[in-house]
């Protein structure tokens, strides 16, 4: 049996991970967003975001392997006056969908959510993906809102 875990950490700690490049990639394959271009993830703006406690990652390895990671950004929602989470990025290796990992990583993210006082969660998910269409599959999740962009530069 492969021991899984789920840990809170910093995202220097993803970032700077040797297996974090294969991830990424996966991560580019499926989820790109072709308006905004290649993912780039900005650690100097994770680090200040994580010294307010505005931004959390959590970590996720099978066997000690890097196998998927979150990004998790809080804030208050000031037209509701509730503080709220925001799922930036939630991903998982292809190989790792069908071990309940992904799960394990939301309800994790959903717990440090809830204990940081967070009302809401708010998942975005690419169109046609696997996370899409577990969000869609399931009664716990609600569909509130369509996100539309515009480029603009």
């Amino acid at each position: 049996m492969k021991e899984k875990i789920i840990v809170q950490c910093t995202a220097r700690s993803v970032l700077e991970n040797p297996a974090c490049a294969g991830l990424l990639a996966e991560y580019q394959e499926e989820c790109a967003n072709r308006d905004l271009g290649l993912s780039d993830p900005q650690l100097p703006q994770y680090e200040l975001l994580e010294s307010t406690g505005s931004a959390q990652c959590f970590a996720a390895y099978v066997d000690a392997q890097l196998e998927g990671f979150a990004f998790v950004l809080m804030s208050r929602m000031t037209h509701f006056g509730k503080v709220g989470a925001v799922v930036e990025s939630l991903f998982v290796r292809q190989s790792m969908r069908r071990s309940m990992l992904g799960l394990s990583l939301m309800r994790s993210v959903e717990a440090w959510a809830r204990e940081h006082g967070c009302a809401m969660i708010f998942y975005s998910a690419p169109l046609g993906g696997s996370l899409q269409r577990l969000l869609q599959r399931s009664r716990e999740y609600g569909h509130h809102a369509d996100v539309f962009s515009r480029k603009l530069a």
